[in-house]
């Protein structure tokens, strides 16, 4: 029988294997349903996960932002803290080519830092 996490990581798939930026309202729902899992999940579905082209990048950080958009739907309320999410990010920053790719991640991981998360500073313990 599959798992909840199949299907997360199902929709992930079919999200990444569709050319361009589009996003449907499922995977829109899934991602926010899923908060901070949706990093775990990308890093399974794209392992390995070498250099990334802009659209992919662009892709894996509109998901880890729609998955912190409404915290409100997510499952669990120890997912509505991008701990995870902020690694996979800070991960990203060594392995991302141009400074565009670069400011791109930087900008997700300040507004994930800004988020009022019930009193909770998130922070990174990777980068610590």
């Amino acid at each position: 029988m599959p798992t909840e996490s199949c299907y997360f990581e199902d929709a992930l798939r079919a999200y990444f294997a569709f050319p361009g930026l589009e996003i449907n309202s499922i995977q829109i729902r899934i991602f926010a349903f899923m908060g901070d899992r949706t990093a775990a999940a990308i890093l399974k579905v794209l392992y390995p996960l070498d250099v990334l082209d802009d659209v992919m990048l662009q892709k894996v950080l509109k998901a880890v932002r729609i998955s912190f958009g409404s915290p409100a739907t997510t499952e669990l309320s120890l997912d509505r803290v991008p701990a995870v999410s902020l690694c996979f990010l800070e991960m990203l920053l060594t392995r991302s080519c141009s400074p565009e790719q670069k400011d791109s991640i930087r900008a997700l991981i300040e507004s994930l830092k800004k988020e009022p998360l019930a009193g909770i500073t998130p922070v990174c313990p990777c980068s610590a």
